[in-house]
């Protein structure tokens, strides 16, 4: 299965292939860049902000008492306490690298776009000092793919033998237009998504995709009515 909206090809045409993404929701949206630009631009009307904004505080919850709004909990893991305190020490350094004080946003930013990409800057000479930034990438400049590897068995049926998995990078964007990039490795990005698919492309959608029509006929009936007064 492929729940994570990743683009599968074929290993042998892979090389070649020009990585394009169409998608069409009540034929107003051209590709998944589209997508994204329209979920940001109704996260801004008010009435929809407003509930947004409802959601993040209700699932980021900051307490005085506590530097992060989230830890780990180890009670019921069976290793010795000087690796939990290892774990535990090792998982604030990675709050830190996130700017845990700005969770809201990052959850906020995850819930409008549906998806979200970190890039992990690790020093190859000096991987012992462990990861050194993580950086946010844009989720319309990047792209999970999938090559998958074929053989015939003695019945002549095509056996997946190998899936390869990888991330498309391009500072231009990806889309239709665009057929290149830069490969980097699975383990170089975090990627996270909000699980609901399109049945028909398979493309990740937001939390917040079913508020499209309703926002615009919301700004649609607030500008016919001012037009209505204005005559």
């Amino acid at each position: 299965s492929n729940k994570d909206g990743s683009v599968v090809v074929d290993q042998n045409y892979a090389r070649s292939v020009a990585y394009g993404f169409q998608m069409d929701t009540d034929a107003k949206f051209n590709n998944e860049t589209e997508l994204i630009h329209k979920y940001r631009q109704i996260s801004q009307y008010p009435e929809v902000e407003n509930a947004i904004e409802d959601i993040v505080n209700e699932a980021i919850v900051y307490d005085d008492s506590e530097l992060y709004p989230v830890k780990l909990n180890l009670n019921n893991v069976k290793i010795s306490s000087g690796i939990k305190e290892q774990i535990v020490e090792e998982f604030d350094n990675i709050l830190d690298l996130f700017d845990a004080q700005k969770l809201d946003e990052d959850f906020k930013t995850w819930y409008v776009d549906g998806r979200t990409h970190y890039f992990i800057d690790i020093d190859i000479e000096n991987q012992q000092d462990g990861i050194n930034e993580i950086r946010y990438i844009e989720p319309f400049k990047i792209k999970k793919i999938k090559e998958i590897k074929r053989t015939k068995n003695a019945e002549g049926i095509d056996v997946i033998e190998d899936i390869d998995e990888y991330y498309l990078f391009n500072d231009m964007g990806i889309n239709e237009n665009s057929t290149s990039g830069i490969r980097i490795s699975k383990e170089s990005i975090i990627y996270s998504c909000s699980g609901l698919m399109d049945s028909v492309s398979g493309n990740i959608l937001s939390y917040i995709h079913k508020a499209i029509k309703p926002a615009n006929q919301l700004r649609m009936l607030e500008d016919a009515t001012v037009i209505y007064r204005v005559s």
